[in-house]
């Protein structure tokens, strides 16, 4: 039976804090996707489809409509990808391969990557921003990031090339 990816989420996930329960809903806008040979581990960065209802005080403040998160696929094989330029509105499902493996699609316009990972996924560098004009470019946006650590570190997602924030969650 195929999934969306939120049920793959770790339980322990603090964007499951944030969300409490889920929209059903798989479609999100994909920002960026990074193959790491560690692991090997596939990171992608996406903004979710759904605002939640309770957020941070900074967070409303700012005037923030969109949460973005770094999901990462651990022990990744069989990776089969066709990519266009993103970011790009994607479909992200899966379905269990047995108690720990799972088969994962990303499927858009022009997009399509499959591959099988650890069935248990993490979110990391959870942020919101006000998106200006849908589509518009990301780069040098504000985000106010929800941990500690990311939150004293950057004000907007670094360059692409910055390890410290693209290479692990």
């Amino acid at each position: 039976m195929i999934h969306p990816w939120v049920k793959f989420l770790d339980p322990n996930s603090r964007l499951r804090d944030l969300y409490g329960k889920f929209p059903e809903r798989s479609e999100v806008q994909l920002q960026s996707l990074c193959l790491r040979p560690a692991g090997p581990t596939i990171l992608m960065r996406l903004d979710l489809p759904v605002f939640p209802e309770k957020v941070p005080a900074a967070w409303a403040l700012a005037g923030c409509d969109t949460v973005q998160v770094t999901l990462e696929f651990l022990a990744a094989d069989e990776v089969r990808v066709s990519l266009p330029q993103l970011p790009r509105q994607v479909e992200i499902s899966g379905y269990h391969l047995g108690e720990q493996l799972a088969a994962f699609r990303v499927s858009g316009q022009d997009l399509d990557v499959r591959f099988r990972a650890f069935g248990r996924l993490r979110a990391g560098h959870v942020s919101a921003y006000r998106r200006q004009i849908p589509g518009d470019a990301e780069e040098g946006r504000r985000h106010y990031f929800l941990g500690a650590v990311d939150s004293k570190l950057y004000q907007t997602v670094p360059d692409p090339w910055n390890e410290a924030f693209h290479g692990k969650l």
